[in-house]
């Protein structure tokens, strides 16, 4: 039986392997990327993303406020070194 933090370790590595791929992303590029990724199988919520960047994923995954070609704020994320090394 999956543990109950299955679900949360495949978002965790899924996350991981969207940012190891293209960066910088924010939460809904993220999302649409892991719907791409999967072929639609699974869907996220751009909310569910934002408790990545604390605690210890907070060492893998930064984040930083930019502006986008639309002028914009948008919060965009990337892997941190510790975290390019942790998605291989």
């Amino acid at each position: 039986m999956p543990s109950p933090n299955s679900a949360q370790s495949a978002l965790d590595l899924l996350v991981l392997t969207v940012l190891s791929r293209r960066t910088p992303l924010h939460g809904y590029g993220i999302a649409t990327a892991i719907e791409e990724l999967s072929e639609e199988a699974t869907a996220v919520e751009e909310g569910s993303l934002y408790r990545l960047f604390t605690g210890w994923k907070s060492r893998l995954i930064a984040a930083e406020w930019t502006v986008t070609e639309k002028q914009a704020r948008a919060r965009v994320s990337r892997l941190t070194r510790a975290g390019g090394t942790t998605s291989r």
